[in-house]
């Protein structure tokens, strides 16, 4: 099985705010088609806002919006 490779990006005008690509280019990002709240999937969670991004039923990257 390939590795694929994560990286971050920390948005350049806000350091609360990032985004964990999984595996894909963020150079050429492949487009989104559903993304999850973090909160609908757990009831009670507290923290920042966490979005898990799929396509094609894959994870592709999480979005995380720091507080």
């Amino acid at each position: 099985m390939k590795k694929k490779k994560m990286i971050l990006k920390v948005s350049e005008n806000d350091p609360a705010v990032g985004y964990l690509y999984l595996g894909n280019d963020p150079e050429k990002p492949k487009k989104v088609d559903k993304t999850v709240w973090l909160s609908d999937l757990i009831g009670k969670y507290t923290g920042p806002s966490i979005y898990l991004d799929f396509k094609d039923g894959e994870l592709m990257g999480i979005e995380i919006l720091g507080d």
